[in-house]
């Protein structure tokens, strides 16, 4: 028998598979005793600002450039979480979705699939339901320092990287836009000096093969290059319940995968101050899409349930057998529809960098980015067509940055900076749906009853297409100094002015079907005017300051503390229109009276044949704006076999932008939250208590409490939680390394725990996310020759659970999305040669 995971107890899907993890943890642990301190080794500037770890004690050093300068993970004044290579290697990422497994603070989910406008989330700002690709991110994505503005190309390949950096809080004055939550930067590894390279391959259950390779080819001693390619293939783990009997078949499983990636560096040294280097990359996702489980809206017999009923967790489930969700098993998206994904990504960076004999550095970074996307699927996840939308993008970006750094030894260090960017989006949008379910639904009668008799079904359904397109530009400039006031005192500040300008166009097409524009807007836009398109041009500007102090206690301790401002530009919404007033537009009491007593609302001022009136606008969403207050201390212990990252922060958010579907418009809109308070406490420890053992845990506490919601988003919010946001998400990483002649024996486990969350603003408990803990255990033989083969399980426990969910806006069901993979056992080949 199986149950529900609204009505299991915390204490099972939570506890259970937590105490599991924490045993295994425990059990590993027990005979560690403390290593003694090594000497640190000196630290090799040219090493440092190539970013290299430097190893000078017990635990591998990282350096980072999180703040545009080569320091001591230590040494910083921001919450940041890296991962070095060997780090990414033992635990095994293989998106950049998955990074959020073991960062405090970070969460993730998409409701349509790998790599289709994710739903990053820091310290509970992000993006909710991002289906509108002409929006971008709050948790902003950079590949070798290069902003990824499209929200489809934010999920990224993890291979071949030299680094993950991930910065917490607001990163605006650094690195500029969109970044209100904080930030990723993939860092991939660059050419080295002579040949050699790897090879690795995975094999797992549903048919998964993974390949991933580097190589360096030096060319000459001022020529370097490296290539690297990713490829996995995998059937999929979502069971189809319309089509279930076919599910050991390949290629009908909900999320069947099929990536490639591939990536080509060219290093020229110049001369012995300047470098230049060429990054140009492409990749490609294909798959079967999306992964849903929802709450039905319709009865066995199709009827529609009511509001009533789609609000009672046990209610209105029988359409789409609920009862059987929790086993992975029987495990299933309901949906009838083949959904589809494919994103295409082609780019190509050139950075040059020139050394000067006074310390100073000057880096030029120019970039250029093209994403295209085709994306289908079956909303409703039901073998009738109810909500069934296309979405199908292209977008280029377009960026340069330049920026001066001081390098020399002092008690003061500046850099300066400009860029300038340029971003074109043509997206089109399509949503199809049964004719009769839409009568059903919105008239609570047939089609021919609501048309008196003259309605001839389209074999195409109800069909509505929209098309939007978005020009968008601005710069930057910025400075950044630090001094030393007092000795082991520094001080920082930092001050951005930003300038966004954004061009955007909606066109709504007209509906070839008797009932004409029905459901995404009831309207239609004149083609005959701007060939279709409503077009209107917004800018905004802002300054975002941010202060520093930090005080070295001593070689091994830091403490900090820092005042951030963040900002994330207004824009306009893609699915809807602000229509003039019957006032506005002169009706006469009359007339005003007659709409009333129609109840037409705002829709009385549509035209005869479906046009908007002269006057409609696009809709449009101001910027928001947060304040940010941190503290924290950085430090290390019993001669640096244990390192420790504590801080605490408190938000003050203004005008969060959310995306929600209007009851009384009938559209999907973005408006502004009034109020949004965040506080919270991060805590990263690593430590090498023995020279056999390696340790990471990570703990994080997040309370948000929202207020002046306008009453169109939700009713009597104020004080609820935003989505996105568990109390706590723990990680940890244990590993035990057992010599053995000619090699080792690599023992890890992984531990991911988050306490519940909620999928919309009114903190429904039926779309309430219930905590969960996921384990996973690799054992691995890794020979002094250069070679490793492992075995590995994920999520041990079997545990089902989810990336997130979306409050149901009727006749669009409640949902859940991101089902966890199902305990899965594979093997892990990996072999370098020569330099690596």
């Amino acid at each position: 028998m199986t149950t529900s995971p609204f009505t299991t107890p915390v204490s099972s899907r939570f506890l259970r598979p937590l105490l599991a993890g924490c045993a295994v943890f425990a059990l590993l642990a027990a005979p560690v005793r403390a290593a003694e301190p090594e000497a640190p080794a000196a630290e090799d500037p040219q090493n440092a600002a190539q970013s290299q770890p430097v190893s000078s004690g017990p635990i591998e050093e990282i350096m980072v450039t999180a703040q545009k300068r080569a320091q001591r993970l230590q040494d910083v004044g921001v919450s940041v979480t890296a991962f070095t290579e060997s780090m990414l290697e033992r635990i095994g990422f293989k998106d950049s979705t998955q990074i959020v497994q073991q960062v405090p603070n970070f969460n993730y989910g998409t409701p349509v699939g790998q790599g289709n406008n994710p739903a990053f989330a820091m310290r509970a700002v992000g993006l909710v339901n991002p289906f509108e690709d002409n929006q971008e991110g709050k948790v902003a994505i950079y590949r070798d320092g290069v902003y990824q503005g499209t929200l489809a190309g934010q999920t990224l390949q993890m291979f071949d990287l030299e680094r993950v950096e991930v910065l917490r809080g607001p990163q605006g004055t650094l690195y500029g836009r969109n970044s209100t939550g904080g930030l990723v930067n993939f860092i991939p590894r660059k050419p080295g000096d002579e040949l050699g390279g790897f090879v690795e391959g995975v094999g797992g259950e549903f048919s998964q093969v993974r390949l991933t390779a580097g190589v360096d080819l030096p060319v000459s001693d001022r020529v370097r290059t490296r290539f690297a390619i990713d490829f996995n293939r995998d059937d999929g783990y979502v069971r189809n319940r319309f089509r279930a009997e076919n599910f050991n078949t390949a290629g009908v499983r909900g999320n069947d995968t099929n990536t490639f990636a591939g990536r080509g560096l060219i290093a020229i040294d110049l001369d012995d101050d300047t470098d230049l280097l060429f990054n140009v990359h492409g990749s490609r996702v294909d798959q079967l899409a999306p992964y849903y489980q929802h709450q039905g809206v319709l009865r066995e017999d199709r009827s529609f349930c009511s509001a009533e009923e789609m609000q009672q967790i046990n209610g209105c489930f029988d359409f789409f057998d609920y009862a059987d969700q929790d086993n992975h098993d029987a495990f299933a998206g309901s949906y009838d529809r083949r959904g589809v994904l494919q994103i295409k990504n082609v780019g190509g960076y050139m950075t040059l960098t020139r050394r000067f004999a006074n310390g100073m550095e000057l880096v030029s970074q120019t970039a250029v980015e093209h994403f295209s996307k085709l994306h289908q699927e079956d909303t409703d996840m039901s073998p009738v067509a109810l909500i069934e939308p296309d979405f199908g993008v292209n977008a280029t970006q377009f960026s340069q940055e330049l920026r001066l750094v001081s390098s020399t030894p002092g008690p003061f260090q500046w850099f300066l900076g400009a860029s300038v960017y340029k971003e074109e989006i043509d997206a089109s949008f399509a949503q199809q749906a049964d004719e009769e379910l839409m009568c059903e639904a919105f008239l609570e009668m047939s089609c021919s009853e609501y048309l008196e008799g003259d309605f001839t079904p389209n074999p195409l359904g109800l069909f509505e297409t929209n098309d939007a397109r978005g020009r968008y530009k601005g710069f930057a400039l910025y400075a950044d100094a630090t001094y030393e006031v007092l000795p082991r005192l520094e001080l920082n500040a930092g001050i951005r002015y930003t300038y966004d300008r954004k061009n955007f166009g909606l066109r709504i097409n007209p509906v070839d079907s008797d009932l004409g524009p029905f459901f995404v807007f009831g309207y239609i836009t004149d083609p005959a005017v701007n060939n279709g398109f409503i077009t209107e041009t917004r800018h905004w500007d802002q300054v975002t300051p941010r202060f520093t102090a930090r005080w070295h206690v001593s070689d091994e301790t830091t403490v900090w503390a820092s005042v951030t401002k963040g900002y994330k530009s207004g824009g306009f919404g893609t699915f809807s229109l602000t229509l003039p007033t019957p006032e506005e537009l002169g009706f006469t009491p009359e007339e005003i009276q007659a709409c009333e007593d129609e109840e037409l609302g705002v829709f009385c001022v549509v035209n005869d044949d479906g046009t908007v009136p002269e006057g409609t606008r696009l809709s449009a969403f101001d910027p928001e704006k947060v304040w940010s207050y941190e503290a924290g201390i950085k430090g290390s212990l019993l001669g640096r076999v244990l390192q420790y990252d504590l801080n605490v922060y408190y938000y003050d958010y203004k005008d969060l932008q959310i995306t929600f579907f209007d009851e009384v418009l009938l559209n999907t809109l973005v408006a502004n939250v009034g109020q949004v308070d965040g506080l919270g406490f991060e805590g990263t420890i690593r430590a090498r208590p023995g020279e056999r053992w390696n340790l990471l845990l990570s703990v994080a506490y997040s309370h948000t409490d929202i207020a002046k919601v306008p009453a169109s988003i939700c009713e009597d919010c104020d004080g609820n939680r935003l989505t996105q946001n568990p109390k706590w998400t723990f990680g940890g990483l244990l590993q035990y390394a057992h010599p053995l002649p000619r090699g080792r024996l690599l023992f890890s486990t992984e531990l991911h725990a988050q306490t519940d969350f909620f999928g919309g603003l009114d903190n429904l408990q039926l779309t309430k996310i219930q905590g969960y803990a996921d384990v996973g255990l690799r054992l691995a033989y890794e020979a002094d020759a250069g070679w490793e083969v492992a075995v590995y399980v994920d999520n041990v426990t079997n545990d089902l659970y989810y990336d997130g969910s979306i409050d149901a806006e009727f006749p669009i069901p409640s949902t859940f999305f991101g089902p966890s993979r199902p305990r899965t056992f594979g093997i892990d080949f990996y072999w370098r040669f020569g330099g690596g």
